[in-house]
């Protein structure tokens, strides 16, 4: 169980730094889809709330499976997180973006301390810096030393 908890506790590390990643990025910046930092923001804070809504059943002891994480449609869910913000500034959705960040960050240190399972499914659970560098890699950012 060491192990695994040493490892999700380096993806929590890997989360903090591809999120000052992500704040460092211009403000004018352009991803390939014609998003710009505001959308990304948006994008990254919707799954993490995502995300939030599983700490409560991985408390309770549950497994995180990926095949049960997510069954419907990601470009609808990404157009509802839009939708959802589409009368915040960018800077209004960026400072949103930090405090959910800021809270999921919280919650994977609460259940690696408290609620760790010794399940490499769990492991999953910590993955969202994956997600923040495929991200990172369309607007150009070289995420090398995070990867490694």
């Amino acid at each position: 169980m060491q192990e695994l908890k040493s490892k999700a506790k380096e993806w929590i590390e890997k989360l903090r730094k591809t999120t000052q990643m992500f704040l460092d990025l211009p403000h004018d910046i352009k991803l390939p889809n014609s998003w710009g930092k505001r959308e990304l923001a948006i994008h990254f804070l919707g799954w993490d709330e995502v995300m939030i809504g599983y700490a409560k059943d991985i408390k309770a002891g549950k497994p995180f499976i990926w095949d049960e994480f997510f069954q419907g449609d990601i470009d609808e869910t990404n157009k509802r997180f839009l939708d959802e913000h589409k009368n915040l500034t960018q800077e209004e959705t960026v400072d949103k973006f930090k405090k959910v960040r800021s809270k999921i960050l919280d919650i994977y240190k609460e259940i690696l301390d408290n609620y760790f399972q010794d399940d490499k499914r769990l492991l999953d659970y910590y993955a969202m810096w994956g997600h923040d560098v495929h991200h990172l890699k369309q607007a150009g950012i070289n995420t090398q030393e995070i990867e490694n």
